[in-house]
């Protein structure tokens, strides 16, 4: 504390370089030639085995696959480790300064940092106007139905509909999937208000979520003690859907005082709200993660949303669907159909365009499917997080494909499939599936189209153009499966998507 400067100093030490700075004191007998921090990744795999209300969680510790070591250990000491992991020289990463990054993460959040300078500014999301203006979060859904956009918009509406839900008399019933939600989680706690206050609680959990497992399986002891109806599976596939269905009795009739009441049937109607997303409902991953969440009323989807609840719940097939598009049952054949559809329209001379944003595209039928579209024309554009077994910009195969990402404050989480379908409106389907096998095939997921005219406009031109004009935070996946930070042309002005949005 440098008082008469009027300023604050803070220190931090690693505990391993303290140790490393040390060690001849702890190893008094010997002679120490070298010391290195390494770092050694393993693969986990999960198994629950349920038993009457209550399922066992079991974590089997699987083979090394990855080594990171300080790049100033001795050849001979990396050699070794490699040797007793059984790894090979391709998995091993030389780190140039702090092995394992996120203890930095215990450090920013455990003390008090002044440094301001080295932190984002706060970011206040946004509340949109209808839930602004005093009517219930019922009256707004009914007026429009309602895009949020996280975490420039709150995710405070999807806590306040369930919040209502759980003590309003009109509702008789909730339904809800669960994949990952966090500790105290205001979610659960409404969905237990719900069930507590004689609601019909049905919540489906899945309890096969990489490092969630046990905090899953707490979550669902605690609604079953409340009294909801709980529905995990240990065989089939994983529930990674994201949807909310909202049962409530309303009168159909809206009197004035020119009306004879008793000449009117006031006989209730069941009125269906539902909340699809393309993210958890996990409130702190609300405001690091982008994810698009849509509110409606709209008859088709709730509907849809209905069938699929029915069939997850009593595990029969699910009943044909108007307009969402389910996996494993039909999602996989309906992106190759509007990729073929692309592909035709290109060839008619017509506008062909795929807009692609996802966490991973790996699944190797959709990636042949965007190679041939390539071949014929159609411009692709694929906004990938994570992994993309996808090569852009090699001749003759994919030279209209470009594969860019965007790394910034926020992770990108938003699962966006644009199709221009030239010949009527673009098709949009905000979805919870990335383009692997596993969301295909082996998970229960579900696509939802974007149809209100606004909000498809609001995603196309802030969802994705935005994202594809971004020069400041974007990499670029080249045709030899490298990514290179985005370069700026002369005298062009930097330009980030997420701060735009900010």
């Amino acid at each position: 504390n440098l008082s008469e400067s009027n300023f604050n100093i803070q220190e931090f030490t690693l505990l391993s370089t303290l140790i490393q700075a040390n060690i001849n004191e702890l190893f008094v007998d010997y002679i120490v030639t070298s010391c290195s921090v390494f770092r050694v990744t393993h693969g986990v795999s999960s198994h629950i085995k349920p038993r009457l209300n209550n399922p066992l969680f079991i974590k089997h510790k699987e083979q090394a696959v990855r080594l990171e070591i300080d790049n100033k250990a001795p050849a001979a000491i990396t050699a070794g480790l490699l040797n007793i992991l059984g790894l090979n020289e391709s998995q091993v990463y030389f780190i140039n300064g702090i092995v394992d990054l996120t203890q930095l993460t215990a450090l920013y959040s455990k003390f008090n940092l002044r440094q301001d300078t080295l932190k984002f500014p706060l970011h206040s999301p946004n509340i949109l106007p209808s839930f602004t203006q005093g009517d219930t979060i019922f009256d707004a859904i009914k007026h429009q139905d309602i895009l949020l956009h996280h975490p420039f918009d709150s995710f405070e509406p999807v806590i306040r509909l369930l919040r209502t839900a759980a003590q309003d008399p009109k509702v008789v019933a909730i339904k809800q999937t669960l994949y990952r939600i966090g500790e105290n989680s205001e979610v659960v706690r409404h969905l237990i208000q719900a069930a507590q206050n004689g609601k019909q609680v049905t919540v489906i959990i899945e309890l096969r979520v990489r490092h969630d497992e046990e905090n899953n399986i707490a979550i669902a002891k605690s609604l079953h003690q409340a009294g909801a109806h709980v529905i995990y599976t240990s065989k089939g596939h994983k529930i990674h859907a994201k949807m909310l269905l909202i049962t409530r009795l309303e009168t159909d009739v809206h009197l004035d005082s020119k009306v004879d009441a008793s000449n009117v049937d006031m006989s209730n109607k069941i009125m269906r709200y539902v909340h699809l997303g393309t993210g958890n409902y996990h409130e702190v991953n609300a405001q690091l993660y982008t994810d698009y969440g849509l509110l409606t009323i709209n008859e088709d989807l709730s509907s849809d949303v209905e069938k699929i609840f029915d069939g997850l719940i009593n595990s029969k097939p699910i009943e044909p669907l108007q307009k969402i598009l389910f996996a494993p049952d039909n999602l996989h054949e309906a992106l190759l159909n509007f990729i073929e559809h692309e592909i035709n329209q290109a060839q008619k001379g017509h506008p062909a365009h795929i807009i692609i944003k996802a966490n991973a595209l790996t699944e190797t039928q959709l990636i042949d499917a965007l190679y041939r579209a390539s071949q014929h024309g159609v411009r692709v554009d694929l906004i990938i997080r994570s992994i993309c077994c996808l090569r852009p910009q090699v001749a003759g195969l994919s030279d209209n494909i470009h594969v860019r990402s965007i790394v910034g404050r926020f992770l990108e989480h938003t699962r966006v499939y644009y199709f221009a379908n030239s010949d009527a409106a673009p098709r949009l389907y905000c979805a919870s599936a990335d383009w692997m096998a596993r969301n295909m095939f082996s998970r229960v997921e579900v696509a939802f189209p974007i149809e209100n005219p606004e909000l498809k406009k609001r995603i196309i031109e802030q969802g994705l153009m935005n994202y594809l004009n971004d020069n400041e935070q974007a990499w670029i996946l080249s045709g030899d499966g490298n990514w290179q930070k985005q370069s700026l042309r002369m005298n062009e002005t930097l330009y980030a998507a997420q701060q735009s949005l900010l």
